[in-house]
């Protein structure tokens, strides 16, 4: 009995089960797939950018499991001084990494999963656009939103940069397109879907806007000429949709305005453009299989593909023959797009960039414009297609262009995979420290994951290469700067957690307390309950605050400042806005169940981000200590993450030390894992202080310390209880402090910290 009749029967019913545009919309996903596949190998992969956004996913992660949904300030970063990364940095590319680590996935394969995201779902959205801006054909829309995912220079962001915010800005453009198409055509949904995007691509990439932006608008322009008698219309919801757009996304842009004189982008952007503009012949790749950067072939570090100009030109062309089927005003602005943003990475456009350049200069590299090609070149694409269908006869033309897509696309996908240069990092997530971080910052000179010291806080006068080291290597140290402030008689450590410590203080007269902090706006003290703000102090710009005469408790945070407030009070006022706007039934009962329904909704999916918080188990046990080593430091207290370890596994250990006096020697810090009677050496951790990161010479009187360490603890050691010793010592002398006084034991210039359960692997 054959089974080609009941497969047959079979897959017309599976087909109605959904509507047509939704095939195509799989079609697009499923063409896309070779282009992610690099991503399914083990490790990482090397990029120019990669493993910055694979660290700061790190952050995040760490803030999210301690309850800290939107840190604007990571701690850990910047050799542990701490920097605002996500205060100015478009956040939603990693929320969506995140997303995929609390439904379980490693750090690494969230982070590749992201890019996939990025990659594919900006084939979908282009899909979406072409759609409704090619009558609703689905060849064409398929066609248009897979080369959109092949694009020489989507790769490129994708592989060669790292550059996960910008590959996911490649999804917003054609949404917006998509709403304002949407909008013209008297469709309320556009205005939502203008808005969200909108803000979309504000929190995931800003900088798009500056080449964008401009697009939008000449955009608009031209359709209030065109529909000059439904302008008042347009101009209505376009401006609800924009303001909706940016009120979504307040609290992060006007943090970004109003705080951005603290930070090194105060210095404004430069000229350094102008370097990477290329002449005209140097733009286009003469190759069919592309070339990426650095093996290019091109002037160019990203030149236009091949393969793609040559089909976005015949999709041109085609387009022109058959304007009754393709819009003339969307082909006019497609090709505008693809022409122009090729154009601006060349060097007779430079007269443009010297016009805008207040502006344009922020872009730092003129190669960014290629996301406008490539936006322009795959829609052109799809228009190309929609005008085959149109040239042949409907039957014939269904069989031809049923084969000559898949071709076309088959074509464009090989001319940009054949080459692509995907290196695999041998790498798992067990490797990702904050220590490899700043070891790999130190390395090249740079702070806080970003290459130009952008974010670095105004006060740090130290220079970015020095951070980091020893402030000999600066030419210090400054012992009288060391000196300056008078610490606390008494300091006792109560709690420490994700930005926060909190403290009990004695003194006999006013004092002051040192953060590890680099001061940022928001940073205070709450003494007694009272908020004391904190000010920046010496070359580093620690947070620092006065403690007056007395005991007093302590508490230190990292407090909203008003542009936080307000920003985050105008985006909540929009969404609840913008429901309102979106659900209009009749019934104000159903208005609020339909508005409660969408609230509902968006905590459903947004619920993979609070599950890191809600299952983590990691707490701190706290050991005090108080060693007095020779009334030059303090170890206040030892923290670890649990009383018991697993042979073979490793113990993170943190010193918490309270600098009473300047140095002019960089020490070395140590715990020991002993036997019970300290007599045995175990396991060691002895560097400089947190990883040799913060050497002696850098501490400052009144300043708090932490100091890790990470203890590998032998694979064949017994089971039972041993104990930790700690203490710190010249080098290379191993002469250690004396210890004038302790609250712990004290053994051969150790003090004992605490002690461990080893048990069974």
């Amino acid at each position: 009995m054959s089974l080609a009749g009941p497969i047959s029967v079979a897959a017309r019913r599976i087909s109605t089960l959904l509507p047509e545009w939704a095939w195509g919309l799989a079609g697009v996903i499923l063409l896309g797939l070779p282009a992610v596949i690099p991503l399914c190998r083990a490790g990482y992969f090397a990029s120019h950018d990669g493993m910055l956004h694979l660290y700061r996913l790190m952050g995040l992660d760490d803030a999210l499991r301690a309850g800290v949904l939107y840190p604007r300030w990571f701690p850990d970063f910047a050799f542990g001084y701490g920097h605002p990364v996500l205060n100015f940095y478009g956040p939603l590319s990693y929320y969506i990494a995140a997303w995929f680590r609390g439904l379980g996935l490693g750090l690494i394969p969230a982070m590749k999963t992201a890019y996939a995201f990025a990659g594919l779902s900006a084939g979908a959205a282009m899909y979406a656009f072409a759609y409704e801006s090619l009558r609703g054909k689905i060849l064409p829309a398929v066609a248009a939103g897979a080369v959109y995912i092949y694009i020489p220079y989507h790769l490129a962001d994708l592989y060669v940069r790292g550059a996960i915010a910008e590959s996911l800005a490649f999804v917003w453009f054609p949404l917006i397109l998509w709403g304002m198409e949407r909008i013209l055509d008297g469709r309320r949904s556009g205005i939502p879907l203008v808005s969200v995007s909108l803000a979309g691509l504000m929190i995931t990439h800003s900088l798009s806007l500056v080449f964008f932006g401009p697009f939008l608008a000449a955009y608009m322009v031209i359709m209030l000429l065109i529909r000059r008698r439904q302008a008042t219309a347009f101009i209505r919801d376009w401006l609800t949709a924009g303001l909706l757009g940016l009120g979504l996304s307040a609290f992060y842009w006007l943090p970004v305005l109003l705080e951005g004189q603290y930070v090194g982008l105060a210095g404004g952007a430069s000229a350094g453009y102008q370097r990477h503009l290329a002449p005209l012949a140097g733009a286009l790749s003469p190759y069919f299989l592309y070339r990426y950067f650095p093996a290019q072939g091109t002037p160019a570090e990203h030149p236009a593909g091949l393969v793609t100009s040559l089909v976005a030109l015949a999709g041109l062309l085609l387009g022109l023959s058959r304007l009754r089927r393709v819009s003339p005003r969307i082909l006019g602005l497609m090709s505008l797009a693809a022409v122009g943003g090729w154009f601006m990475t060349t060097t007779p456009s430079l007269p443009l960039w010297k016009l805008g350049e207040a502006l344009l200069s922020y872009l730092q590299y003129p190669w960014r414009f290629m996301a406008l090609h490539a936006l322009g070149a795959a829609w052109l694409a799809g228009a190309g297609t929609l005008a085959i269908q149109d040239i042949f006869p409907p039957r014939s033309a269904s069989r031809f262009v049923s084969v000559i897509s898949p071709a076309v696309i088959a074509l464009v996908a090989a001319s940009s995979l054949a080459r692509l240069p995907y290196q695999t990092l041998e790498l798992r997530d067990d490797g990702l420290t904050y220590q490899r971080m700043w070891a790999e910052e130190r390395e090249v000179g740079q702070i806080g994951t970003t290459w130009t010291g952008e974010y670095l806080p105004i006060w740090v006068r130290e220079q970015r290469w020095a951070i980091g080291r020893s402030w000999r290597d600066a030419g210090g140290p400054d012992l009288a700067e060391a000196a300056a402030l008078r610490p606390p008689d008494s300091v006792r450590l109560l709690d420490a957690g994700y930005n926060r410590l909190d403290l009990m203080v004695e003194s006999a007269s006013p004092a002051s307390l040192i953060m590890h902090q680099f001061y940022f706006p928001g940073m205070a003290a709450y003494l007694d309950g009272r908020r004391t703000p904190a000010y920046p102090f010496g070359t580093l710009g620690l947070a620092a605050v006065d403690i007056p005469a007395g005991a007093h408790q302590v508490r230190w945070r990292f407090t909203p400042t008003p542009p936080h407030l307000w920003g985050t009070v105008i985006a909540l006022a929009s969404l609840i806005i913008g429901i309102v706007l979106w659900i209009k039934p009749r019934s104000p009962l159903l208005r609020w169940r339909w508005g409660l329904l969408y609230l509902a909704g968006i905590i459903a999916v947004s619920f993979p981000l609070f599950l890191p918080a809600l299952t983590s188990r990691t707490r701190t046990l706290w050991e005090e200590v108080q060693a007095d080593f020779e009334g030059r430091a303090v170890l206040l207290a030892m923290g670890r993450p649990s009383a018991s370890v697993a042979a073979g596994a490793r113990l993170s250990v943190t010193l918490y030390w309270l600098a009473r006096a300047g140095f002019a020697e960089d020490l070395v810090t140590f715990v020991h894992l002993t036997t019970p009677d300290g007599a045995v050496l175990l396991a060691q951790s002895d560097h400089e202080p947190d990883g040799g990161f913060t050497p002696t010479t850098r501490w400052l009187a009144g300043e708090i310390i932490p100091d890790r360490h990470f203890l590998d603890i032998p694979a064949g050691l017994s089971p039972g209880r041993y104990a930790l010793y700690g203490g710190i010592y010249a080098y290379p002398s191993v002469q250690p402090l004396a210890i004038l006084s302790a609250g712990k034991p004290v053994s051969s210039g150790r003090v004992l910290l605490g002690c461990v359960e080893v048990v069974a692997p």
